[in-house]
């Protein structure tokens, strides 16, 4: 049955070599193939046909090696319930790290934290400290967590993604499966390896906390970091304004809400090295309904928390709209080649999530209503997001007092006025009219992507359904 699956995988690839190089159709042998058709080729194999496609020959051993050992997946799971699949395991990593040949051809280490469970891997006597700055000591020192800090012996290692569960509770609150001391203390593990992994350039956390990072600069472990990084993706808003990367070509934020000036002046002030810029579902919010606490953590000049404790509901209002940044973006970001800017879709909404996160240089740039959101603190138990609407109406609010008030609503000629400076911004970094027409239409498929609206579900890759 191997053998059959590794003539299959090299009849696949003879084929492809003719569409490349029609003389290579004629030869009877796959060791004349170009190792560089072979590795592109492999990209597309499953693993269990990477595992065959590796017994075919010396040559495709190789190749096949180089592709399955490329990314290292450690998947953080409850203690009780471990994960059932080997390949994601911590004693899969340190196996990995033990061959003097399998650690060289590591690429890439992704770590899905989603399943964490902070109660489990908690001491049974936690110490009292500093939420952001202690209780390293209150973990057991489980599996993954020491195959975390062993990331960086892989020689090779370019890239590292991280994902955290999307739901976080207080300091032990069992109710959740992550609470911020757990999410901390991974985070601060995942940095402190990092800060050894000399070659690594590129990182992507998904659910990172932003309370660690706002006081990352401040630490040596991340200052390394930071020098080094020339890929970042960040899901969702964090605050980054005290952290300047000098060799970042590649930022790709999602989910990052925009309300304050600093965000775009963040952006652009790496425009002596940003060559791609991805905007994942990162609308402007044109109106926030919130309590004293939230108004004077993010305006702290306008307003008091002591002396407005007793107001419960502050309108604030932000007037920039993409027509607005989008002038900024092209001004400032000199060298952009790439950008992408589209909202995140609603449908099949938790596939759709980490699909997006994964596929994010893929991006199209388009203007749609959620490109402006409307945030309602005091609306729960349900979403406290809402949606711009594309009809162009204000939409009015009755406050406390019964008064109907304005909302601060893009109206048509928003619109009108975003669409036309998109236009601009593409044209500017070198895209053709073609393909900004061709993006206008894209059509999102769940489990497939961006994509043309005549690609039917039935479409999408075989190891995608």
């Amino acid at each position: 049955m191997h053998v059959r699956h590794a003539t299959l995988a090299l009849n696949f690839i003879i084929i492809v070599s003719a569409l490349v190089w029609p003389s290579i159709f004629a030869m009877t042998s796959h060791k004349h193939i170009p190792v560089e058709v072979l590795l592109q080729c492999a990209q597309y194999f499953d693993i269990p046909t990477l595992k065959n496609f590796r017994l075919a020959s010396r040559a495709t051993a190789t190749t096949g090696a180089e592709q399955l050992f490329h990314s290292v997946i450690l998947r953080l799971c409850s203690v009780i319930y471990p994960t059932k699949v080997p390949n994601e395991s911590p004693m899969h990593l340190s196996a990995v790290l033990e061959s003097h040949k399998l650690k060289h051809l590591v690429k890439q280490v992704i770590v899905d934290a989603r399943h964490g469970v902070h109660y489990e891997e908690r001491q049974e006597d936690p110490t009292d400290g500093d939420i952001w700055n202690g209780y390293t000591n209150d973990f057991l020192p489980t599996p993954w967590a020491e195959a975390l800090c062993n990331m960086y012996r892989f020689p090779s290692l370019k890239e590292v993604d991280f994902a955290f569960n999307e739901h976080c509770g207080i300091h032990m609150d069992d109710e959740f499966q992550q609470d911020v001391v757990y999410r901390g203390h991974y985070q601060r593990l995942l940095f402190a390896t990092l800060s050894k992994a000399a070659g690594c350039d590129s990182l992507s956390i998904r659910n990172m906390q932003d309370a660690l990072i706002a006081n990352a600069d401040a630490t040596k472990e991340v200052g390394a970091v930071k020098e080094r990084l020339k890929k970042l993706g960040i899901w969702p808003f964090c605050d980054l304004r005290g952290i300047h990367f000098p060799h970042l070509n590649s930022l790709a934020l999602g989910h990052w809400t925009i309300a304050h000036d600093w965000q775009i002046e963040w952006i652009t002030s790496h425009g002596q090295t940003l060559q791609s810029l991805t905007l994942d579902d990162c609308p402007i919010v044109y109106a926030l309904n919130i309590d004293a606490k939230i108004a004077a953590a993010n305006w702290p000049h306008e307003f008091n928390s002591d002396s407005d404790i007793v107001t419960h509901n502050i309108r604030k209002y932000y007037t920039t709209r993409w027509s607005d940044v989008l002038p900024r973006l092209q001004t400032h970001l000199l060298h952009l080649k790439n950008f992408g800017m589209a909202p995140r879709p609603f449908k099949d909404e938790e596939r759709s999530h980490k699909l997006i996160f994964e596929t994010r240089y893929h991006l199209p740039s388009r203007i749609e209503p959620a490109r402006y959101m409307n945030f309602e603190y005091w609306f729960k138990p349900s979403t406290p997001w809402f949606q711009h609407k594309a009809q162009g109406w204000t939409f009015r609010i009755q406050n406390e007092h019964g008064i109907m008030i304005d909302t601060n609503e893009p109206d048509e000629g928003d619109d009108r006025r975003d669409e036309e400076a998109l236009d601009r911004f593409l044209r500017a970094i070198g895209t053709s009219d073609a393909e900004i027409a061709r993006m206008k239409v894209l059509d999102w498929q769940p489990g497939v992507g961006w994509c043309m609206p005549s690609m039917k579900h039935t479409d999408r890759p075989k190891e995608q359904q």
